[in-house]
């Protein structure tokens, strides 16, 4: 937490380390949290210290030190839509507020993949909607974080 006003203190004061704490005088907040050397998930929810004016802020999160999980594909199949009976849901696991994009391929074989539809996920499981060509032996899907 900075002080905010320093004008007349003295040189003792101004030099003096920020602190730990609720600041309600600057537009710019550090958090941090001690480092482990145990590998934890954590979950950052904004929220105002008091009553807001206005009803609602725009904020940005800068993050770093952190590693993105790999969105991890927990359920796909025909979805038995009768107006399209080659329609395939995939559902994976996602941050939500993250971009995600779906790509697809007849064979495994390196370059072989291509982008088939890019999502913003809105919640912790995402499902996105895809066809195949009937006449196709098989298709392969996978999921990559960002566009």
């Amino acid at each position: 937490m900075l002080a905010p006003d320093l004008t007349g203190k003295s040189a003792t004061i101004r030099a003096a380390a920020a602190t730990r704490g609720t600041d309600n005088c600057n537009n710019v907040e550090k958090v941090t949290i001690d480092a482990t050397t145990q590998e934890r998930r954590l979950k950052v929810t904004i929220t105002p210290n008091g009553t807001m004016q206005g009803g609602s802020q725009k904020v940005s999160l800068v993050l770093s030190g952190t590693i993105p999980e790999a969105p991890v594909i927990t359920s796909s199949g025909f979805t038995q839509n009768p107006s399209d009976m080659n329609e395939y849901g995939i559902t994976f696991s996602s941050d939500p507020g993250a971009f995600y994009t779906l790509e697809s391929s007849t064979t495994l074989e390196s370059g072989s993949w291509s982008a088939i539809s890019a999502v913003k996920a809105e919640d912790s499981l995402t499902t996105v909607l895809a066809s195949r060509d009937p006449v196709e032996p098989r298709r392969f899907w996978r999921m990559r974080l960002g566009q």
